[in-house]
């Protein structure tokens, strides 16, 4: 494990490995080598890019060696650490919800994919990985970087769910940490409210919509 990566951080990304591969994964003879790249990972990345620098010289990712023992366990390594994890027998490779058992420990998580990355929801916490074999881990520092649009004028949904209420209106003034809106995920609901003051320009979801991940709802002048 990586210094600094917190131990149930790293907890999900082990579980995170295993949603990527276990659709693909059958009972074998020798452990398989990955490598697991977070979000921290890609910003380091990006920078170096940015900076004029090679990549090719930083280290990136967490290594993780993973081993079926039976069809639905399997046993994580990374450095030090090792963990058995359990996974639901009726889950498929896709479904959102996904459970598992980590050191004796039942967890509910929500997989959702993301192109080539995965992005794992856990009790408010989210973990957004890329889980790469480790002979195509090196090819990472190639790829390029792509510019973030400039979303800072949206509200977008973090989860996909049903939107139960919008509690602002268009041309409405809204203050920081004002009520916008209701998701309802997992049979929680979820109130999103302001991040800062501003002026509500157009609605894009009305109430009862089925939402994606980072899907726009609200949009601020």
């Amino acid at each position: 494990m990586r210094p600094g990566r917190p131990a149930g951080a790293w907890y999900e990304v082990a579980a995170n490995q295993n949603a990527a591969a276990r659709g693909i994964l059958r009972p074998y003879a020798a452990p398989r080598q990955y490598v697991v790249f977070d979000e921290r990972d890609e910003a380091r990345r990006a920078e170096t890019v940015k900076a004029g620098e090679d990549p090719r010289a930083l280290t990136f990712g967490t290594s993780a060696e993973v081993e079926a023992l039976t069809p639905n366990r399997y046993a994580v390594r990374s450095g030090e650490r090792s963990v058995e994890i359990d996974f639901d027998p009726n889950w498929r490779f896709g479904s959102i919800r996904l459970t598992v058992t980590v050191a004796d420990e039942k967890l509910v998580l929500q997989v959702e994919r993301e192109g080539v990355w995965y992005r794992v929801h856990h009790r408010g916490s989210q973990l957004r990985a890329l889980v790469l074999p480790a002979h195509a881990a090196p090819l990472y520092a190639h790829m390029p970087v792509k510019e973030a649009p400039d979303l800072s004028k949206y509200l977008l949904s973090p989860m996909p769910g049903l939107l139960r209420e919008v509690a602002v209106a268009v041309g409405q003034a809204v203050k920081a940490g004002e009520r916008l809106v209701v998701i309802e995920a997992m049979k929680m609901e979820n109130i999103l409210r302001a991040e800062r003051d501003g002026i509500v320009k157009a609605i894009h979801a009305e109430p009862g919509a089925s939402l994606a991940v980072d899907e726009i709802i609200l949009e601020f002048e």
